[in-house]
């Protein structure tokens, strides 16, 4: 058994804090916090911020990898019954055959619209929230799809990618030049079993029914009255002055909505954002710009029908006779005679 000398001091090791007792956070401790912009909530790491703000966005990546890999590849196995058309998954095949049977399940609570595809009735029930996170940066109106906002897009910079293959007319977005073609067509699949009356598309024959069904769903919150479509009662909230409370500095007239106002301040200054890609030329507003497309399509047009014109002119009237050789003893004597150089002696018949 040892003994320590006196006056010995044994270290000690001071004891441990449990970390529940640890009287400073990570965050008084200085360290780095992602923070959640939808709400207050704050991470370690933007991976783990980014599996978080999911849970605001509904996005769901790869929770069906092989139905993601068939967008890499191309695969489409699930084939339509009725029109042999193929998709990719089996969701998106069981919303389609939707389109024949006519059965739309979705039901909007606030307005009874009723839509065939969660995604569809997803974007409509962001119409009644107001939700528009996508603004123009030419001229600030919001949208609520990243899509809408491309498209609109187009209308600043005069695209125009889509072509009818029968009358040439071009169009912002596929669905404007499907519908269009149909005016080439006197097919209108979808009849109304009440009258009988054909459309030429679905929404046109949903709107005639509620003229049997009497049902209005559109109202309006200012004075109540209802209406069959949305374009209906946008034209009708226009008779609302108190409706229109973005007012022109300039004039007083009153709009609906900041971009309204912004897009009519340019008649009173010089701003033209609409600018043709041929020369140069900018127009208050789209619909002016793609009216003066038409006339440099003209010009192309009018340039070829000119060489086709002299085309056919050389094909159908060769080069005159004097460049031909064949001919040039022939041009030359005539000219002479024409000059006096020569005497033509005319022969009398001989007497019989």
């Amino acid at each position: 058994m040892s003994h320590e000398p006196s006056g010995t001091v044994r270290p000690t090791n001071p004891p441990r804090t449990p970390a529940l007792q640890n009287p400073k956070s990570k965050r008084q401790r200085g360290e780095q916090r992602h923070q959640c912009k939808h709400c207050d909530k704050s991470y370690k790491s933007a991976s783990l911020l980014r599996s978080h703000v999911r849970s605001h966005t509904g996005e769901k990546p790869f929770k069906d990898l092989k139905n993601h890999e068939r967008s890499h590849t191309g695969e489409k196995p699930f084939l339509c019954s009725d029109c042999g058309k193929a998709f990719s998954r089996a969701s998106s095949l069981t919303s389609h055959q939707r389109t024949h049977s006519g059965e739309k399940p979705y039901l909007c609570p606030q307005c009874g619209r009723m839509f065939s595809d969660p995604s569809s009735f997803r974007r409509h029930q962001r119409a009644h929230q107001g939700v528009k996170p996508y603004r123009c940066d030419k001229c600030g109106k919001p949208f609520r799809q990243p899509a809408d906002l491309a498209m609109h897009q187009r209308i600043h910079t005069g695209e125009r990618p889509f072509r009818c293959p029968d009358c040439d007319k071009t169009f912002v977005a596929s669905w404007d030049l499907k519908r269009h073609r149909l005016s080439h067509s006197a097919e209108r699949p979808f009849q109304c079993p009440e009258c009988g009356k054909g459309f030429a598309e679905r929404s046109g024959l949903s709107k005639h029914q509620r003229s049997h069904s009497g049902e209005r769903p559109y109202k309006c919150e200012e004075c109540g009255k209802t209406f069959i479509s949305v374009m209906d009662l946008k034209n009708h909230q226009k008779s609302h002055p108190e409706l229109r409370p973005f007012r022109c500095e300039h004039c007083e007239k009153g709009f609906l909505d900041k971009a309204g106002l912004k897009k009519h301040q340019r008649i009173h200054s010089d701003v033209r954002p609409h600018v043709c890609q041929q020369c140069g030329k900018g127009f208050l507003v789209p619909s002016d710009l793609r009216k003066h497309q038409r006339t440099h399509a003209k010009e192309v047009k009018g340039k070829v029908e000119e060489e086709e014109e002299e085309i056919t002119t050389l094909t159908l009237h060769p080069a005159s006779m004097e460049s031909q050789p064949l001919f040039d003893p022939l041009v030359s004597f005539l000219e002479k005679v024409a000059e006096g150089d020569m005497e033509v002696i005319e022969s009398s018949p001989s007497s019989s």
